[in-house]
This record gives C-alpha cells, sequence and structure tokens, in this order.
C-alpha cells in the first residue's frame, strides 16, 4: 500500500466516524437517554481527531 493509499483510506474512515457522530448527536436524547451517550460521542470525536492528526502527518507534497 502506498502512502497515498493509506492516507485516503483514513480520509475514508475520518468521514464516517463524522457520519456516526452526527447519528449519535441526533438520536441523543431522543430515542436513547444523554448519560448512555455522551460517552460514545466523546469517543468518537477522539477517533476523529486522531484520524485528522494521521492525515496532517501524512501531506503528500505536490511535486
Amino acid at each position: 500500500m502506498t502512502k497515498r493509499d493509506f492516507r485516503h483510506k483514513i480520509v475514508i474512515a475520518r468521514k464516517e466516524a463524522k457520519e456516526t457522530k452526527y447519528w449519535l448527536r441526533l438520536i441523543n436524547g431522543k430515542y436513547i437517554k444523554p448519560e448512555l451517550i455522551a460517552k460514545d460521542i466523546e469517543e468518537t470525536q477522539e477517533i476523529i481527531n486522531i484520524f485528522s492528526s494521521i492525515i496532517n502527518k501524512t501531506r503528500i507534497s505536490k511535486s
């Protein structure tokens, strides 16, 4: 796997994590008690932050 392929897969994973966070926030308090879902939302944000860090550290130079 090339560096470009790896970065692309991480970008996709971050998009999926963002979508997961969106849906968790959408159902928060409506279908699931906030105290039961708050930790999941927090962990999802941590995953997004990790993926963002990886993306920033694997910048592909345009030469």
